[in-house]
């Protein structure tokens, strides 16, 4: 397995979380471990509306049979949360000139 050289984690129900939610961290882990193992097959939808993720292909130069990428424009809420509203684009040089 892909994790078997990494640290593990300790669960302890003593500690100050409750049983329920120990179990759960359980569940969780091992619900990743069975996707890593090929047990489970997942649909992983990525959005990037700054679109700076990379996916690598490994069948590079080919096209990946399991990847598609559909490209889309950013709503005014994803630019908001980006900053991009507030960005000035026009005219910052004349101001960093008044500034020297």
């Amino acid at each position: 397995s892909p994790l078997s050289n990494c640290p593990k984690a300790v669960v302890s129900t003593q500690s100050t979380g409750t049983e329920g939610s120990a179990t759960k961290m359980v569940e969780v882990i091992q619900g990743i471990q069975d996707i890593i193992d090929h047990k489970i097959l997942v649909e992983l939808i990525l959005v990037d509306p700054a679109s700076n993720s990379y996916i690598q292909n490994v069948y590079a130069p080919d096209e990946d049979p399991h990847l598609s990428v559909e490209e889309f424009e950013r709503t005014a809420e994803d630019n908001d949360e980006l900053g991009i509203l507030e960005m000035k684009t026009e005219g910052y040089e004349e101001q960093n000139e008044q500034v020297s």
